[in-house]
């Protein structure tokens, strides 16, 4: 069994170099900028959340709901099975999200003015 140290120094190293890569691939830092950058970030959180126990989410809902927006946004009413194919999801469950996301997209209804909700309460 590894040591509980040894752990840690690995989740550290690799912290540090997931944000490297990161930084390099989407940003444009050369390497060894985005290696300073990983190692100092990695750093950084040690001292500051070191010793503490820490749940890290895998985020699928906002995941998800990011991909119910991006389809919604490349729906044009005649994509649906090339939408169906790109995210490997059925024809009818691109419908589903295009509805869900277009009811939430829609202003909520406004009440009716004082004087129509009482001549309806009268009725």
């Amino acid at each position: 069994m590894k040591d509980e140290r040894h752990i840690a120094t690995e989740l550290l190293h690799d912290l540090a170099d997931k944000v490297s890569y990161v930084a390099a691939q989407n940003f444009g830092l050369d390497e060894d900028e985005a290696e300073e950058l990983g190692t100092t970030i990695a750093n950084y959180l040690a001292e500051d959340w070191g010793g503490q126990i820490l749940y890290i989410p895998m985020n699928k809902l906002g995941r998800i709901e990011a991909r119910n927006r991006q389809i919604a946004m490349e729906f044009n009413g005649e994509n649906t099975q090339e939408l169906s194919h790109k995210y490997n999801l059925s024809r009818q469950t691109i419908y589903r999200i295009i509805k869900a996301e277009r009811s939430l997209a829609k202003p909520p209804a406004s009440p009716p003015p004082r004087q129509e909700a009482e001549e309806i309460v009268r009725r």
